[in-house]
C-alpha cells in the first residue's frame, strides 16, 4: 500500500445523554441512558469503527468513559459488555472539561446564564483573560485549543509509523476516538477560522454554532473529524470535517495555529 493512501482519522464526539434521575450521584458520575447507548452503537456503524484497530480517549467522568467504551468495544451483547470493562479506552485528564465553581464564577462575572445560549461565545472571547486575572483553575479557550492541536501534532508524528505497517490491515485508516465536551473541538475550529482566514470568519463560525447547537437542543451530537494524510508530493495535510464545512491545511499552518494560542 502506498504511503500517500494511508491516513489517521481523529474522530471527536460529545458524550451521550446521561441519566439525571439519580440525585445521589455527582453529575460527572452519571451513567448513560440505554437509549443513548443504542444511538452510539448506530453511530459506531456509521463511522465504520473497527474495534480491532481503534483506541478511544476520554476524560475521567463516567458518561465520557461509557460513551467511548460503546464506540470502541467489540459488538457483543449488553450482558457481556457489562461483565467486562477492559476495552481500549485511555483516560486523559486533558480531555476533562473543568466546569466547577470557578467556571460558575466566570459566568456570573459576565452575567451569563445557560438559557441565554451564549456560553460558547463567552468561552472564546473572555475565558482566557478571566482565568489569567483570577488564577482560577477551569478549562479555558486556549486550554481546549491546545489539547486538540497537541493531539493532531502527536498523530502527525505517528503517521509515518502507521504508513510502514498499514499494509498488514484491512483498512488504510487508523482511527482514534476522542470523547470530550463539545467546546473542545469547536474551540479549535474557531481558532482555525481566525488564523487561516480572519476574525470575520471566526465570528461567522461562532454565530453558526450558536444557531445550530446552543439554540437547537436536537443537534447536540455533532461528530467532527481531523484526517491526517500526505499528498502526492509527500506534504502533510490536515483536513477538518464537520457539518459547518471542510477545510484542509498544512503542518506549517497548524504550527501557526499553535503559536497563536
Amino acid at each position: 500500500m502506498s504511503r500517500e493512501n494511508s491516513n489517521i482519522i481523529l474522530q471527536f464526539v460529545r458524550h451521550g445523554d446521561h441519566d439525571i434521575s439519580d440525585k445521589s450521584r455527582a453529575n460527572k458520575d452519571l451513567p448513560l441512558l440505554d437509549e443513548s447507548k443504542k444511538r452510539l452503537r448506530a453511530l459506531k456503524k456509521t463511522l465504520g469503527i473497527n474495534s480491532s484497530t481503534t483506541v478511544g480517549f476520554s476524560g475521567n467522568n463516567l458518561r465520557s468513559i461509557d460513551t467511548t467504551e460503546v464506540l470502541v468495544s467489540p459488538d457483543e451483547s449488553k450482558e457481556i459488555l457489562d461483565l467486562e470493562k477492559d476495552f481500549k479506552v485511555k483516560v486523559d485528564l486533558n480531555l476533562l472539561y473543568k466546569m466547577d465553581a470557578n467556571f460558575k464564577a466566570f459566568k456570573n462575572h459576565l452575567g451569563l446564564s445557560d438559557a441565554q445560549k451564549k456560553i460558547f461565545r463567552a468561552v472564546v472571547e473572555h475565558s482566557d483573560s478571566f482565568k489569567k486575572e483570577t488564577g482560577y483553575d477551569f478549562t479555558s479557550y486556549a486550554d481546549m485549543c491546545n489539547v486538540i492541536t497537541d493531539y493532531v501534532l502527536r498523530y502527525i508524528e505517528i503517521l509515518e509509523k502507521w504508513e510502514k505497517v498499514s499494509f498488514k490491515y484491512d483498512t488504510k485508516s487508523l482511527l482514534r476516538v476522542f470523547c470530550a465536551n463539545e467546546y473542545f473541538y469547536s474551540s479549535f475550529r474557531s481558532k482555525v477560522e481566525e488564523v487561516l482566514f480572519d476574525e470575520q470568519a471566526k465570528e461567522k463560525y461562532i454565530i453558526w454554532y450558536e444557531n445550530n447547537f446552543e439554540r437547537n437542543e436536537t443537534r447536540k451530537h455533532e461528530e467532527q473529524s481531523v484526517t491526517i494524510s500526505r499528498d502526492e508530493n509527500n506534504i502533510i495535510l490536515i483536513k477538518l470535517k464537520d457539518s459547518y464545512s471542510e477545510v484542509t491545511f498544512t503542518l506549517e499552518q497548524l504550527l501557526m495555529i499553535k503559536n497563536s494560542i
